[in-house]
């Protein structure tokens, strides 16, 4: 003993604890805690190749003092948020949610966005509480389901413009390719023919018209 420090073989510790502190060639083991009182602390490792920091039988806690921070390399971490240096509440995690304070950007070339809950109603919702939704593709295309969006052309993946949409003064339009085909009754504020017009049966049930009515070569007033 020295003083009150107690030397035991390759041990060192107090007359109370005797191991507290174990010395073997490069190793110091230490059999309780570690406290730092100075002002400004640090742990460093001077070698070349790493630091690790594990448990063998339990979990980990890094925590900084009250209204304080952790910061690893240049991400901060206050409380349940996690950060940048200059912006420390770019993520907030609360039971079964995850706020994002920012554009989440996704960088690789095959990107998913996947819901994969099997129990009770699941569902997936984007949603805008204050403003609009806008799910768009810079160079190509947007898919929903089997439709596909293009600019301003509506279709399949093997007939991207079936439907084109245009405004000129004000005034919408809307172009069809090809057929519009109705299950029931469609109604036409007005329409204009530039070809033939076929009913889809022998004969047309009714028409009404407010200029002449040509059928062949035969005119009705």
């Amino acid at each position: 003993d020295v003083e009150s420090v107690r030397f035991t073989t390759n041990q060192i510790g107090s007359t109370g604890d005797a191991d507290l502190i174990t010395l073997v060639n490069d190793k110091m083991s230490l059999a309780g805690t570690l406290e730092m009182t100075v002002n400004s602390a640090a742990l460093t490792h001077s070698g070349t190749t790493s630091l690790a920091i594990s448990s063998t039988n339990g979990h980990i806690t890094i925590a900084g003092g009250s209204g304080d921070y952790v910061q690893v390399e240049t991400v901060k971490i206050t409380d349940n948020q996690i950060g940048s240096t200059g912006d420390a509440d770019l993520i907030t995690l609360t039971d079964n949610n995850v706020k994002v304070d920012g554009a989440l950007e996704l960088s690789v070339e095959a990107a998913t966005i996947s819901h994969t809950a099997s129990s009770g109603t699941p569902t997936l919702t984007i949603s805008s509480s204050n403003g609009p939704v806008s799910v768009q593709s810079t160079n190509d295309h947007v898919d929903i389901e089997s439709v596909r969006f293009t600019g301003a052309q509506i279709g399949l993946s093997g007939d991207v413009d079936i439907m084109t949409l245009s405004t000129s003064s004000n005034e919408g339009t809307v172009a069809f390719s090809h057929k519009i085909t109705t299950g029931g009754l469609a109604t036409l504020e007005s329409a204009t023919v530039t070809n033939a017009m076929s009913t889809g049966a022998a004969t047309l049930a009714s028409a009404s018209v407010t200029g002449n009515l040509a059928v062949n070569t035969n005119k009705f007033k």
